[in-house]
């Protein structure tokens, strides 16, 4: 702000205030920089946000494979990320991107001053990110990968000829299948499959809905130790699943993982499928081991356990959670026509700046992530 006093962070994420490391908006009033960061919230319109954005920023202290850094690489924005994680499988450092070590700062400004000082060099990096999301994560490759494993598990393990496979898709929250999912679910749909989803409550349900998708709301809570909330859900999901009597259940997400997993078996479900979506870190050495044990626990029931990155595979087998040959590359898929620059032209970007109540002339920096402190909000402020 020294420096680029017309600059804005634009904040795009969902407040989380049960969270212990909840980041609240009035942090900002702390270093009196209001009239520079804007507060959005969660949207659903990020793919007409990311054209508003200069340079796009995710200082995470872990990620698996973050969805937002791909979606702001498919709209050729520069990437500011850091060196954890899946994250140097989405940026190729001084590529398309530039990756700074976690929790630092200093380097993590000299990235974001070097781009708003540097536009030929951003919009290089930004044509070039693009280049690799269509190389890497178009969301066909990753459509064509899990066709061919529900395939493979289906000639497997069901003897007889059915004329329409039920899948149930589980999740903690709506928005995970509203933001991370959808796609994918309605890919099943387009083969055939009937499509069900679980999830807690919340707004985005109806949308899913809306798309043929029945929901059934069940909810887990995030906090890791809830027993009793825990097991009536697993009750819950348990008489669903012998309701229903699903070919297959793909569960996504930690506590879905066990819960959902176990639930799935004991009801005689045929075939039980978990995706991983990152690696549990914790700064107490036996919140990990409890974590890892709930994951090799959770890998007695799987058929399949897919990962989002080659970093979340590797540490699955390192951790042993479960026989190697089990353990799959799935990767993140990324809608590139809809996360397209050339949807968006010049007057579209003013236009929205405008309605966002920013200048046209101001240079914004963005993310888009959840408003907790582990994805870097305390080191961006």
């Amino acid at each position: 702000v020294v420096k680029f006093p017309n600059t804005v962070l634009l904040v795009i994420g969902q407040s989380e205030p049960d969270k212990k490391d909840a980041v609240s908006k009035d942090i900002v009033k702390q270093y009196g920089i209001e009239k520079n960061v804007l507060f959005l919230g969660e949207r659903s319109d990020t793919d007409e946000l990311y054209p508003v954005m200069d340079i796009f920023v995710l200082p995470t202290h872990r990620e698996g494979l973050g969805a937002s850094t791909l979606e702001a690489s498919s709209m050729e924005r520069p990437i500011v990320a850091t060196n954890v994680g899946g994250c140097p499988e989405a940026v190729d450092d001084g590529k398309t991107g530039m990756l700074v070590p976690p929790k630092d700062p200093n380097k993590l400004a000299a990235a974001i001053l070097y781009f708003l000082s540097n536009r030929r060099e951003a919009q290089n990096m930004g044509k070039a990110a693009r280049d690799k999301i269509i190389q890497e994560f178009q969301e066909q490759a990753l459509f064509s990968r899990l066709h061919s494993e529900y395939q493979r598990l289906i000639e497997t393990y069901l003897m007889t000829q059915i004329k329409k496979i039920k899948v149930c898709c589980i999740s903690s929250i709506d928005v995970t299948l509203k933001f991370m999912l959808f796609n994918q679910l309605k890919f099943l749909q387009s083969q055939g499959y009937q499509v069900h989803a679980v999830s807690a409550p919340g707004k985005w349900v109806k949308d899913i809905e809306a798309e043929g998708i029945k929901v059934k709301t069940i909810g887990f809570k995030r906090k890791m130790f809830t027993p009793i909330s825990d097991i009536l859900s697993f009750f819950r999901l348990y008489f669903y699943f012998r309701r229903e009597k699903f070919h297959i259940v793909h569960v996504h997400t930690p506590k879905p993982a066990l819960y959902g997993q176990m639930a799935a078996k004991i009801a005689d479900v045929p075939i039980i499928i978990n995706t991983l979506h990152g690696v549990f870190e914790s700064p107490f050495w036996f919140l990990k081991k409890l974590f890892s044990l709930m994951e090799k626990v959770a890998a007695k029931f799987s058929d399949l356990i897919l990962s989002i990155s080659n970093y979340v595979t590797e540490s699955a087998v390192k951790d042993k959670m479960a026989d190697p040959k089990l353990i799959k590359y799935l990767g993140r898929d990324i809608d590139t026509e809809r996360f397209n620059p050339l949807r968006f032209s010049e007057d579209f970007i003013s236009s929205k700046k405008k309605q966002l109540g920013i200048d046209p002339q101001k240079k914004v920096i963005g993310i888009v992530a959840r408003m907790v402190a582990e994805k870097g909000y305390l080191d961006l402020f």
